[in-house]
């Protein structure tokens, strides 16, 4: 099978993308980008980093769990998974493990980089975990029973969505600051 890499982070009109080789073990399915760098994780525990996209660099993650998404916020790189995992580097050498306070599986974290800073991590069972730096965390009473797989931040807060099964899909609620939760009309 033949692995590729699409990449451009220059977002100009009537630009393509560029097929890139990407190394071995690359096999990565989340990338964010800061502080000059890009980075992506994958399962085999490692974080691959590159400044243009081109050229990648592996490095070993100490996580023994699977990672499942990570984000740049606050001068950090910030990677969460499964067993309530969170690590964290501020330049993608050194990772420190966090204590998340849960052991459900986390499916994605954003970042809210404007004053009051947050980080709003999401997971199985209506997990929410939030932070003001990455390094401590509390664990949000949501009062969400479904799985929460996205959680994003824009405008004026968060918004997460998720579901228990196919036929339950199609919930979102929102956030101001990740604590507190409402649910909105859903057009699923």
């Amino acid at each position: 099978a033949t692995r590729s890499l699409f990449l451009t982070y220059n977002f100009k009109p009537g630009l393509t993308w560029n097929r890139q080789t990407p190394p071995t073990d690359f096999y990565c399915y989340t990338i964010t980008f800061g502080n000059g760098s890009f980075v992506a994780i994958n399962s085999t525990l490692k974080a691959f980093v590159s400044s243009d996209g081109i050229a990648w660099t592996g490095r070993a993650l100490p996580s023994t769990s699977f990672l499942t998404d990570i984000t740049y916020g606050l001068g950090q790189f910030l990677a969460v998974g499964y067993s309530g995992t969170v690590i964290t580097s501020t330049d993608t050498v050194t990772w420190t493990p966090r204590t998340s306070g849960t052991t459900q599986k986390l499916w994605q974290v954003s970042c809210r980089n404007t004053s009051p800073n947050v980080f709003v991590a999401v997971g199985d069972s209506g997990t929410v975990i939030t932070s003001p730096d990455g390094h401590a965390w509390t664990v949000q009473n949501s009062g969400i029973s479904q799985t929460l797989m996205t959680v994003g931040y824009g405008g004026n807060g968060f918004v997460t969505s998720g579901s228990n099964s196919s036929s339950d899909a199609g919930h979102i609620w929102t956030s101001p600051d990740g604590a507190g939760w409402t649910e909105q009309i859903s057009p699923a």
